[in-house]
């Protein structure tokens, strides 16, 4: 098949899309399953947060850092999310149309993961608000008062 300037076309098939829509995303689990994993001390544990003493702040390791921010930036080099930043307590994460067709988890995990991001640059941030590429609006909520992911 020929583009519009005689050059073959790059088009790929909408199975093609999918499965690699699928690669991403299971790519992007997995790493948010090791930080969160990990972070737990490795048996999924952790207080609530009317149980017993203040919660203990964890602070993630350099190579937990990187983890992080790879799978952030390969989100956003495959177009799943875009600009993520933090201001006044408040983080906010631009999701794309892609993110979209994440399993209501895989979004937790993401949304998860771009907290961690938050937190590092504001360790007083409170929530992280998704918000949709194309309209603007906000489509999302992250936070412990929330219980974690909230779509709208």
């Amino acid at each position: 098949m020929m583009g519009t300037r005689g050059l073959p076309s790059r088009r790929l098939s909408d199975k093609a899309v999918a499965g690699r829509i699928v690669a991403v995303v299971a790519a992007i689990v997995v790493v948010l399953i090791f930080l969160v994993h990990w972070g737990t001390g490795g048996n999924g544990d952790r207080q609530s947060p009317s149980s017993g003493p203040p919660r203990k702040v964890w602070s993630p390791t350099p190579a937990q850092r990187v983890a992080r921010d790879k799978a952030i930036a390969d989100g956003q080099s495959r177009d799943i999310f875009g600009d993520i930043r933090v201001a006044n307590q408040v983080g906010r994460l631009v999701v794309r149309p892609i993110f979209y067709l994440a399993t209501f988890k895989e979004k937790e995990l993401m949304a998860n993961v771009a907290m961690g991001w938050c937190l590092d640059r504001d360790p007083d941030c409170k929530v992280l608000i998704l918000q949709d590429s194309m309209t603007n609006k906000e489509v999302g909520r992250y936070a412990d008062v929330y219980g974690g992911l909230e779509m709208d």
